[in-house]
C-alpha cells in the first residue's frame, strides 16, 4: 500500500480529519491517517518491484566492478527477473503437489520454506514485461550459513541464558549442522529436483564446514547485547563481504526467506503441525 504525498493531503482534508475528530494532535493525525489507509486495503498485490536495497547493492557493485557486463545490464529494471504468484495460486500448488514434495515433513516451516524454494527453482515469471522461465539448470542456496555462523535468534537467546558461556554455543551450532541434513537438505533438495533442476549449497562445501567449525564460536559471530543483530550474527560473513567493498550487503539485516518471500504467517509457530499440509 504506497500513497503519494498528494493523495494523503487530499484525504486528510477531505475526509480523515472529520472521522478522528475530536482528537487533534500530531500523534491522532500520523496514526490515524496511517491506519486508515491500511484499513482502506487499497494497494498493489504480487509484484515486489525493484526494491531499494537491490538498488543500492547494484550501485556498489557497478563501483567495484564497473567492467563488468552483468552489471550494466542489471542497470535496467527491464532485465530483473521476479516471480510473482497469486495466493489462489500457492494455495492450489500446496494442495495439489507440493505438500507430497516436502512429505513426510510436516510443520507450519516445511511448508514455508518449501513452497518459497519449490517456487523459486520453479523459475517461471516475468522478465520486464514479459513471461520468462529460467534456462538454468543449478540453483545456488544459501542453507548453512546461519547454522555456521549463529544467524538465529536462537542462537542469541541461548548465549544469553547461559551466561555468555561460548561453549554452550559453540555445542550448539555444531548440533545444529550435524541435524542439517536430516531437517532441511532432504527436503529442499526434493523441491528443486522436482523442477530437473540441481541446487548447490556452496556454505556446506566440506572444507568450508571443517574450516568454520574449527573456529571458536566467537570467532564466527558476536551475538551480544555489544552489537546489534544486523552486525553480530554471521559476523565472519559479514567482515568477509565488507573487506571485498559489498558493504550494502555486509549491513542488512537478517531477513528469513519465508518472511521475506511473504508466504509464511509471523503469528504462527513454526514448529506447530501445519494444518495445510494435512487436507
Amino acid at each position: 500500500i504506497n500513497i503519494s504525498r498528494r493523495e494523503l493531503e487530499d484525504q486528510r482534508h477531505c475526509h480523515i480529519k472529520d472521522v478522528i475528530y475530536p482528537l487533534d494532535t500530531v500523534l491522532d493525525d500520523s496514526l490515524g491517517c496511517a491506519v486508515w489507509f491500511a484499513a482502506r486495503g487499497v494497494g498493489r498485490l504480487g509484484s515486489c518491484g525493484y526494491t531499494s536495497s537491490a538498488r543500492r547493492q547494484l550501485l556498489q557493485l557497478d563501483g567495484l566492478w564497473p567492467w563488468c557486463p552483468l552489471t550494466d545490464k542489471l542497470k535496467e529494471k527491464s532485465s530483473w527477473f521476479q516471480i510473482n504468484i497469486s495466493r489462489r495460486e500457492l494455495e492450489d500448488q500446496r494442495h495439489c503437489h507440493i505438500k507430497d514434495v516436502i512429505y513426510p515433513l510436516d510443520t507450519v516451516l516445511d511448508d514455508s520454506l518449501g513452497c518459497a524454494v519449490w517456487f523459486a527453482a520453479r523459475g517461471v515469471g516475468r522478465l520486464g514485461s514479459c513471461d520468462y522461465t529460467s534456462p538454468a539448470r543449478v540453483l545456488l542456496l544459501g542453507m548453512g550459513a546461519d547454522e555456521l555462523l549463529g544467524g538465529y535468534t536462537r542462537h542469541r537467546t541461548i548465549l544469553r541464558h547461559c551466561g555468555n558461556d561460548w561453549s554452550a554455543l559453540r555445542a550448539q551450532l555444531e548440533h545444529e549442522v550435524l541435524n542439517i541434513s536430516r531437517r532441511n537438505l532432504g527436503r529442499d533438495n526434493r523441491v528443486v529436483c522436482d523442477h530437473g533442476r540441481q541446487s548447490r549449497t556452496p556454505f556446506l562445501d566440506e572444507p568450508v564446514v571443517a574450516f568454520l567449525l574449527s573456529l571458536p564460536s566467537w570467532q564466527r559471530c558476536w551475538i551480544t547485547d555489544d552489537l546489534p543483530p544486523s552486525v553480530g550474527d554471521k559476523l565472519l560473513l559479514r567482515l568477509l563481504a565488507w573487506k571485498l567493498g559489498l558493504k550494502v550487503a555486509a549491513s542488512l539485516p537478517k531477513r528469513a526467506l519465508q518472511f521475506g518471500s511473504r508466504i509464511a504467517n509471523s503469528r504462527e509457530k513454526g514448529n506447530a503441525v501445519c494444518d495445510r499440509l494435512q487436507s
